[in-house]
């Protein structure tokens, strides 16, 4: 189904799509099942959003994720010099969202992953308690700072 959709787009999607096979997504219960988050790349070449993590349909991550990492690529760019350090800028985007995107795509594949018996137990727990520990999570793991920076240079730019 990937194939029939996708091919002919470019040659680098077509020598994609010859080289996955069945035995790519084995692993996964569902195709979009906490597939490993890469390691840093090379050059001036880097990843955000589903293609660096994809996330469970749970908690509305996906695009949450994918907004973070285009805040905090943002930053990455905005404080660049010169092209030499492109690279060191998409490192340093990678290692910022890493240790972040990995705690997020634990806990929203624990829904999938998990048979609703094994949930069941959470049943117990008030709604206002656990909604309290996810909002404490999922803030734990956002950018405030760099967000505020982000916010601050924006208005900083808008109002010249």
């Amino acid at each position: 189904m990937i194939r029939e959709h996708f091919i002919g787009w470019c040659d680098a999607v077509d020598s994609l799509l010859a080289a996955l096979t069945d035995v790519d997504l084995a692993d996964s219960p569902y195709p979009h099942f906490r597939h490993p988050i890469p390691w840093p790349g090379r050059g001036p070449l880097t990843l955000l959003g589903d293609a660096a993590h994809t996330m469970p349909p749970t908690l509305a991550q996906g695009t949450n994720q994918a907004l973070l990492d285009t805040m905090v690529l943002c930053k990455a760019l905005s404080d660049l010099r010169t092209g030499a350090e492109l690279a060191k800028a998409l490192r340093w985007y990678e290692k910022t969202r890493r240790r972040s995107v990995s705690a997020v795509s634990r806990v929203t594949s624990l829904q999938v992953s998990h048979s609703e018996a094994l949930l069941r137990p959470a049943s117990v727990i008030p709604d206002r308690y656990m909604t309290w520990a996810l909002t404490t999570f999922l803030g734990s793991v956002s950018h405030r700072r760099i967000s505020a920076e982000v916010t601050r240079d924006l208005a900083a730019a808008t109002s010249r």
